[in-house]
Formats: C-alpha cells, structure tokens, sequence
C-alpha cells in the first residue's frame, strides 16, 4: 500500500523550520503561497468538524444501510448544520461590533467560534499551524514515550498516533483539481456564483474548494485564516485518491513538543499574538509572573537548606 501523504519528519523546531524550507522551494519559484494545518493527533484525518459525526444511512439505491460499509451515493445524516447556523445568526447580533454580509461571512465568523461547519482552518504561516498542533496535544503520558519508537512508527504507518502532524497544501493546486481555476477563491466577494457550497443550498456542490477567508475578526486576522470548504460529500480531504501525494505532513513525536513549545514562544508565537486581545494578554502576564515567582522562589529554598 502506498502512502497517502508525502511524509516529514521534524524533532527540534530548526529541523521543522528547515523542512517548511524544502517544502516551500519549489512553489516559491513559481509564486505559489502554500497553506498549513497543525493538529494534535497525527492519526486525525483532514475532516471539517461539521461532518465528522454524520452517519450512512442510505445507500444510491435508497435502502438503509445497517452495516459500516459504505460507498459513493450513500446519503449521510447528522446535526443540521443549517439549523445551528441559523441560530447562530439570530443569537450572535448583540456581540458584533461589524455583521457578516452574505452565509459564507457567516460561516467564516460561526466557523471561528468554534461551531459545526463544513469549513477546515488553514493559515499561511506555518509558525502558527505548529502552535495549534502543540497546543492542541495535552496527552502527557503519550510525551514521555520514547521519541525514536514514535519516528520508526510514523515510518511504518503514517496515521500513528504518537505525535502530532501539520499538513501543507497548494490550494492553487486543489482548485485546478477541482474547479479549473489555478487559485484560492474569494468566495464571500462572489456568493451567487457559490451558491453551491451554502449551507441552506438545495443543490450543494460535491468535491471540496480552497476559499479565502475574511477579516472581519482581530483574531482571524491574526491567525492568518484560509479554508478548505467541503461539498455534500463528506469525505476528508485526504481520502481523494486524486489528492494523494500533493498533501505533505510534517510528523513531530510528543517527546519533543515541550522544548518546541518553549522555543516557538520565544518566537512570539504565544497565546496572546494567536488571540488578541486584553483577556489573554492578562493571562499570559499572570502566568510569566507566576513562573517568574515559582522560580525565584526555589532558588530562595534551595539557599536557605545550605546552611
């Protein structure tokens, strides 16, 4: 069986600065900006969270399905996306300082907080998809095993699931695929002509597209927000058998993701550049206080007990 991914490995945050290098090296030559996503299962599939949990329930014949076996024209049921989005909508009014102008700035906007879309975050810097993939591991009995176990396994099977991942694609690439347009596309600028990928749609579009994101949020801004939208198809992006071999992952073991997380603050990419605003900036200077204090004071104890 071959690889669905073009395989990386990274251990120290030089090594992932010098293979975001290699990677991007060819593209650059020829003006192409890559994307990046950072997750913190490298077992996680390339799958929006609004279709995750939806369930076969018929098969292209109309009959129901009753095992786990699925194939093309099966019909998918779940949590009503549009529903949720709707409420969204109605609910979110007194909290925004600027409203969305068309579904697709609602979604983008719905989508950052973290409600069920068909949308998949991307970012254009790949320092921030690493942060997310750091920041999104918590599993501290999976950090201490052993970081050579945990490279040989990503070698033998590329979903292991004993470190975290970030994925790079061109989504000049993808919409060629797709589309025949060689770039990402401004959905939000042109809703009638994507009407298609609606949610409240009657007839949705199938395969994915690569689509830009808006700013209407400091923090999206920040993040440096781009999508992949998902069509009434709900596979991952890596299940296309087209797409396989164009999407690259960087494996990092979570042995090596403390130092890499102090390294990548020093950087300045903390808590506070990926979410600004007064709410974390007080938090991340209690917490360099607390640190500040916890280490002073240690150093006082261990004084004191040497006389």
């Amino acid at each position: 069986m071959s690889d669905i991914f073009i395989k990386h490995t990274a251990t120290t945050i030089n090594e992932y600065l010098h293979v975001i290098k290699q990677i991007n090296k060819p593209f650059q030559e020829n003006g192409e900006e890559l994307w990046y996503r950072g997750q913190g299962n490298a077992s996680w599939r390339l799958s929006p969270v609004g279709v995750r949990n939806m369930k076969p329930y018929l098969n292209s014949r109309g009959y129901k399905i009753d095992s786990q076996s699925t194939t093309y024209g099966d019909t998918y049921v779940g949590p009503s996306l549009s529903n949720m989005l709707s409420e969204f909508k109605r609910r979110s009014l007194p909290f925004l300082n600027e409203r969305p102008t068309n579904e697709f700035e609602w979604m983008f906007l719905a989508q950052h907080y973290h409600l069920p879309t068909k949308l998949l975050d991307w970012t254009l810097n790949p320092l921030i998809a690493l942060y997310f993939a750091l920041g999104k591991s918590t599993d501290k009995r999976k950090s201490e095993k052993n970081i050579d176990n945990a490279l040989k396994e990503y070698e033998r099977n590329e979903l292991t699931d004993e470190g975290v991942a970030i994925f790079v694609i061109n989504p000049a690439e993808i919409n060629l695929i797709f589309h025949d347009i060689p770039h990402p596309i401004d959905i939000a600028a042109s809703p009638n002509t994507w009407k298609g990928y609606s949610e409240t749609s009657d007839n949705q579009e199938f395969g994915p597209i690569c689509v830009l994101g808006n700013y209407l949020e400091d923090r999206i801004r920040a993040q440096s927000g781009n999508f992949t939208l998902h069509g009434s198809n709900i596979w991952s992006l890596d299940y296309y058998e087209i797409l396989q071999q164009k999407i690259q992952k960087i494996f990092i073991p979570y042995g090596c993701i403390d130092e890499i997380r102090e390294d990548l603050s020093n950087l300045g990419i903390n808590e506070s550049f990926i979410y600004p605003g007064l709410d974390t900036l007080s938090y991340e200077i209690r917490k360099k206080e607390e640190l500040r204090f916890s280490s002073s004071y240690v150093k006082e104890m261990e004084v004191e007990t040497d006389f």
